[in-house]
């Protein structure tokens, strides 16, 4: 299973997070006291490896407190919903048990309510079957009814008015359906009508009671119209839950001490009821004597000094071998730690020296500027860390971390910048296998290159805190505290703008970031299947629209001969940039302004007809719902982006802002997959490759 987003609510200092979608490794980013920490632990208790008890007191938002305890448990808010997609055969699992088609179950979404109960559905289930538009509107009339004839209290008063604002939507949109809904329909309506907030409503004005009594009756109808779904199938929400991955969280890490005593270690890690720090370090010098193959109790043994009267020449001879298998033995185990921790570590050679001295066990550390050995506490904070860091990791991930997802708050915070980026790297080796979520404020633990992974979390004007992955609009028109939360950003953007000028990268400059998402796929994909083997690191720098390019080729250029490739939509403002770029700046460098209708024969082409038309108009179809979905009616000889602009003024939809973008992320998440990777055209590999090609041997 795959965490594709999730949501939380009234959760401590989070209202409603709204959706944050993820990829594999995925960064909240912002400033203290934002509540980044309260967007990991949701997840954890979602299903926690360990601890991770819910406990509603420090748990709900501190002035709802006493209206979420006075709550029925069927009531109390669902703190946390997740969405994650299924593996082909868990899907099968799942579909055995209901005998549904697979695509049903393909998704599934679990939410956790402060009473420890789960909610389980699965959102792409279809049963076919219908019922009259008027028997499903009759509960909600009835809700409506006597929400509009009750004598509300003072306190009742304003959620009984949203309510029939709600329950007047629902019923003109059902008036709207001459004759049938399906079941699908009204499973939508009836999530509408759980979904309102009767946190602050009292237990005693009626108004949860006819709440329950509609739900009751919209269950009855559904009942009626639907045939069996996994939703409603109590075996399939079991497997679901045992499908689930676990969630680990991780805020302190168990630095260790220079010189440990060998009788305290076997005591601490029989132990399951020590303090919090004293466990993080008991756990990570289990992972230290489990990773290089020790034993401490064997460890402990054979440093044993002979014990009167058994003080002869046998016992002596034995003893001594004792004392040297146990050197050879930490001789064996530094060599291996060494070797092994310089895979990760780039910022120095050092290597580890495992000593037994009587009960105790000392780690000395040294390095080729430092030849000297220095106990392992004495050296920077920072190394302490990412040594125990690396530790539990490295080999837990494969016993109780194989599979879970990993929380990680605030890592790497007394790490030098530069081990900072290895730390980042080491994320992207772990994330092979586990989803990665980590909260940071720090600039080199953000690749530039993959700013789609990045969710800034700031407070807003009531003090909740909140989550965007539209960072450009926090940049140009959020709040101090908005801009405050995406500050490491700009800095990521300026340390790559540095590399790019020194470090001397191949940079291509494009309109947005809906464009880098695509590119970057696409670069991965076609570096993966070996068809380019650029020597240099390939940098997509987004310039805010046709308008920055100017500025942005000024900014990055290093010399007059330098200046970046350009690669332009081509529509209007695409070809009006071009010929600006070509009388000014461009003049006498042709080559290095490209556009995509140079690479397809569509006219007026955006980087949305450069890529897998199919795979966006299905992305489109799930992001913008309609009567018909886009998908079975766009034409794949036109220009895409006017066609999804056309289909959602014809449906009455509204595009968010940023849309693009959005789409964009998704599409670049799906082309990362296994399944799209082995059914990709040769004819996009061609036209990809060709982009790339050129821009590659043009110097």
């Amino acid at each position: 299973m795959k965490l594709i987003k999730y949501r939380v609510r009234k959760f401590r200092s989070v209202q409603d997070s709204g959706w944050i979608s993820l990829d594999q490794v995925n960064a909240l980013l912002g400033e203290n006291e934002s509540g980044k920490t309260n967007l990991l632990l949701p997840l954890w208790k979602l299903r926690p490896s360990s601890g991770g008890e819910i406990d509603l007191i420090p748990d709900s938002p501190r002035g709802e407190y006493t209206e979420i305890r006075g709550m029925s448990d069927e009531d109390k808010p669902k703190f946390i919903t997740a969405l994650f997609e299924l593996t082909f055969s868990e899907q099968r699992e799942v579909a055995a048990i209901v005998s549904c088609d697979e695509s049903w179950v393909s998704e599934v979404e679990i939410s956790r309510r402060f009473d420890g109960k789960y909610i389980i559905s699965f959102p792409k289930e279809s049963p076919t079957k219908t019922c009259k538009s008027l028997e499903a509107l009759t509960p909600f009339i009835k809700f409506r009814d006597a929400l509009e004839t009750m004598s509300p209290n003072k306190t009742d008063e304003r959620p009984r008015n949203a309510m029939i604002d709600q329950l007047k939507t629902i019923a003109t949109e059902l008036e709207g359906y001459l004759q049938e809904i399906n079941s699908q329909k009204l499973q939508s309506l009836i999530s509408t009508v759980d979904g309102f907030d009767v946190a602050k409503v009292s237990k005693t004005g009626g108004i949860i009671a006819l709440r329950r009594s509609c739900l009751d009756s919209l269950d009855e109808v559904l009942k009626s119209v639907s045939q069996e779904s996994p939703s409603r199938n109590s075996d399939a929400r079991k497997k679901a839950l045992e499908l689930m991955p676990n969630f680990i969280y991780y805020s302190n890490y168990g630095n260790l001490d220079g010189q440990i005593y060998l009788p305290r270690v076997i005591e601490d890690l029989n132990n399951t009821e020590l303090p919090e720090k004293e466990a993080a370090k008991a756990r990570t010098l289990k992972v230290l004597f489990e990773y290089v193959k020790l034993d401490p109790q064997e460890i402990l043994n054979l440093g044993k000094d002979i014990q009167p009267p058994q003080v002869d020449t046998q016992a002596i001879e034995e003893k001594a071998r004792e004392k040297q298998e146990r050197t050879i033995l930490l001789d064996s185990a530094s060599t291996a730690m060494t070797r092994s921790f310089s895979e990760w570590w780039q910022q120095g050679n050092y290597v580890f020296k495992f000593v037994a001295d009587g009960d105790h066990f000392i780690i000395w550390v040294s390095d080729s500027l430092r030849t000297d050995p220095i106990e392992l506490e004495s050296r920077s904070t920072g190394l302490q860390w990412f040594f125990s860091f690396f530790l539990v990791f490295l080999n837990e991930r494969h016993d109780t971390h194989h599979g879970s997802i990993l929380l990680l708050d605030e890592p790497g915070v007394t790490l030098h910048p530069m081990a900072q980026k290895d730390l980042f790297s080491f994320f992207e080796g772990l994330s092979s296998d586990n989803q990665i979520i980590y909260t940071t404020h720090s600039p080199f633990l953000l690749d530039p290159d993959k700013l789609d992974q990045v969710k800034a979390v700031y407070v807003d004007a009531a003090g909740y805190s909140c989550v965007s992955e539209d960072l450009r609009a926090r940049a140009n028109s959020g709040t101090e505290s908005e801009q405050k939360a995406i500050f490491p950003v700009h800095s990521a953007l300026g340390l790559t703008v540095s590399e790019v000028l020194f470090v001397g990268c191949k940079l291509m400059l494009v309109e947005g970031p809906s464009d880098q998402y695509y590119l970057n796929a696409i670069k991965n994909i076609l570096i993966g299947r070996g068809i380019i083997k650029p020597v240099q690191e390939l940098v997509f720098v987004p310039a805010g629209g046709t308008r920055g390019i100017k500025s942005t080729t000024r900014i990055l250029s290093y010399d007059e001969s330098g200046y970046p490739a350009v690669l332009l939509d081509g529509d209007d403002s695409g070809r009006q940039t071009k010929e600006q770029l070509l009388s000014s700046l461009y003049q006498g460098r042709e080559t290095n302004l490209h556009m995509i209708t140079d690479f397809t024969n569509i006219d007026n082409a955006e980087v949305e007809d450069f890529i897998d038309t199919k795979l966006v108009a299905r992305v489109v179809s799930r992001e913008f719902r309609g009567r018909d979905d886009f998908e079975d009616s766009y034409d794949s000889s036109c220009a895409i982006v006017p066609q999804i602009k056309a289909y959602c003024k014809d449906e009455g939809i509204e595009p968010h802002k940023g849309w693009k973008v959005d789409v964009a992320r998704e599409i670049k998440r799906k082309m990362s997959t296994g399944t799209y990777l082995s059914e990709v055209d040769d004819k996009l590999l061609e036209r990809w490759s060709r982009l790339f090609q050129i821009w590659l041997d043009n110097d």
